[in-house]
Parts: structure tokens; C-alpha cells; sequence
């Protein structure tokens, strides 16, 4: 009986080894979703209305903010799964190397969890009618867009450094990655909408990275 589960054990290690990669492309689907759900900006709400106003209207959208802090938190552990096979793979390279890449997906998820944290506190706010505290909330998620580059700069980074260092990366996926360093650099500038890039192409390169380390994962 143990000889003949063993090959059945290993068959589902094995999947299990290819899906894990995953969750980093699956943690933008959840992050993003969320974020949508609680973007006020297309509702007509900004910190410059009336408090009172403000409290008023944001209560229309209790419920898509609280969802949207629900999937946020989804997406905050499904990126900090995708740091162990992104450790591993960069564990080829050097050890400092992937722990630095293993950092970028752990602050991945930590800021998910703060941007779940402001949607909860809008939806506070909104219930208390707290004006007050809402126009900081929505000016602070605003004022802090541009730092969404950060972990996937961090984890580019590693990523750059490893795959040309080592060659532990298929080619164009290092070159893809070093491309992809550009717009993360402007994301963190004060110019215009900027922190929109760093949203749009760090969401990219999450997805892309998660089906290069699920094609290139170890059956067993």
C-alpha cells in the first residue's frame, strides 16, 4: 500500500511545486480587484469636499469598500505565498540575492494589507460620519499611490541581478525585467499620475514572473 501511494504522493507534490508560482499572478488578479472596488475617484469623491458632504456620499459605498479590503487581504497572502518559489529560484543565484527578492513579495503584501486598512478606515469613517478623517484617508491613499512601485522594484532588481549574473532566468525574461525597472523608477516621481505606472507595470511583470517560475518549476 505505501509503494503504491508514493507515486500518487509525488504526482500531487509535484503539481503543487507548479501552482504555487501562481499566486503571484493570482494575488494582482485579487489586489486589483479590490483597489477597483474601492476607488472613489470615478464616484465623484475627493478630499476637497465638505466633510459633512464627504461622510454623506461615502456611505453609499460601504459595502464596495469593505469587499474591497476583503480581496486586498486575499491578495496580501496570496503575495507573500509567491515569495517562497521567488526565493527559491533566486536562492540559485546567491542568498543575499533572494532574500532581497523574497522581501520584494513580502512588501507586496504588507502593502496590500495598508491599503486594505485605508478602505476599512473610509468605511468607518463613513458609518461615524467622521468627515474629517475620511478627506485624510483619501488624500493619503492619493498622496501614496507612487510607492505601489517599490516591491515589485525590489524584486525586479533581484531578479536583474540574478538572471544576468547567473543566468538562473530564461534571457529575454532578464531583459524583459530590466525594461521593466524604467517605468517602476518613474512610478516613484511626483509628476502627473506616475504612480499609475507602477500599478500597471508591476502588475505586469508579477504575472509574467509567475509563469516563467511555474513553466521552469520542478516536477519533483
Amino acid at each position: 500500500m505505501t509503494t503504491s501511494t508514493a507515486p500518487m504522493q509525488g504526482t500531487r507534490t509535484g503539481v503543487l511545486r507548479r501552482l504555487v508560482p501562481l499566486a503571484g499572478a493570482a494575488s494582482v488578479v485579487a489586489a486589483y480587484a479590490g483597489a477597483s472596488l474601492g476607488d472613489l475617484g470615478g464616484a465623484g469623491l475627493n478630499p476637497s469636499m465638505a466633510p459633512d458632504l464627504l461622510a454623506a456620499r461615502l456611505q453609499e459605498h460601504v459595502g464596495s469598500l469593505r469587499a474591497g479590503a476583503s480581496l486586498l487581504s486575499v491578495g496580501a497572502v496570496l503575495a507573500a505565498v509567491f515569495a517562497g518559489p521567488l526565493w527559491q529560484r533566486l536562492r540559485a543565484a546567491s542568498g543575499p540575492v533572494a532574500v532581497v527578492g523574497a522581501a520584494g513579495a513580502v512588501l507586496a503584501a504588507a502593502q496590500w494589507l495598508a491599503f486594505a486598512t485605508d478602505g476599512i478606515g473610509l468605511a468607518t469613517a463613513a458609518d461615524v460620519g467622521n468627515g474629517a478623517t475620511a478627506q485624510v484617508l483619501l488624500t493619503t491613499g492619493w498622496e501614496s499611490a507612487r510607492t505601489a512601485a517599490v516591491p515589485s522594484l525590489v524584486m525586479v532588481l533581484a531578479v536583474v541581478v540574478a538572471g544576468f549574473g547567473s543566468g538562473c532566468f530564461p534571457r529575454w525574461f532578464s531583459w524583459f525585467s530590466a525594461a521593466t525597472l524604467v517605468p517602476l523608477l518613474v512610478a516613484l516621481t511626483a509628476v502627473g499620475p506616475s504612480g499609475l505606472l507602477g500599478f500597471v507595470f508591476g502588475g505586469l511583470w508579477l504575472v509574467v514572473a509567475s509563469v516563467v517560475l511555474t513553466r521552469d518549476a520542478p516536477a519533483r
